[in-house]
């Protein structure tokens, strides 16, 4: 099993929230769009890919960006399922380094043990 963690904290890449407050974040979107594009050219299948996030505006930018047969869904949504290879898209990018969603201990054991390999 691989476990790639990427940091976009203090990569210009803030959060931005939508008009029912619900945050999302393009740039770092574009990072989790180009990461599943690497997977596919390594030989993993798009349909085998998905792509999770506690934001519903999150879920808005990916399916905005139309990324053919990557399933995206909200972590609490991906529950019970699982894919060969996963991308959990945090979103929250800001100086005080806050992820509030991380402190649900069912929430976050979700997100990370969502894929195969």
């Amino acid at each position: 099993h691989t476990l790639v963690l990427i940091d976009i904290c203090g990569c210009d890449m803030e959060e931005s929230k939508d008009e029912t407050e619900s945050s999302f974040n393009e740039g770092e979107a574009r990072i989790a769009i180009a990461h599943a594009q690497k997977l596919v050219e390594s030989g993993v299948k798009a349909i085998d890919i998905g792509i999770v996030t506690p934001y519903a505006a999150q879920v808005s930018i990916y399916c905005f960006m139309r990324l053919l047969e990557v399933e995206i869904s909200t972590i609490d949504g991906f529950q019970g399922r699982e894919k060969e290879a996963m991308i959990i898209s945090m979103v929250r990018s800001n100086d005080k380094k806050e992820v509030w969603f991380l402190s649900g201990k069912r929430r976050m054991n979700v997100a990370v043990t969502r894929a195969k390999r």
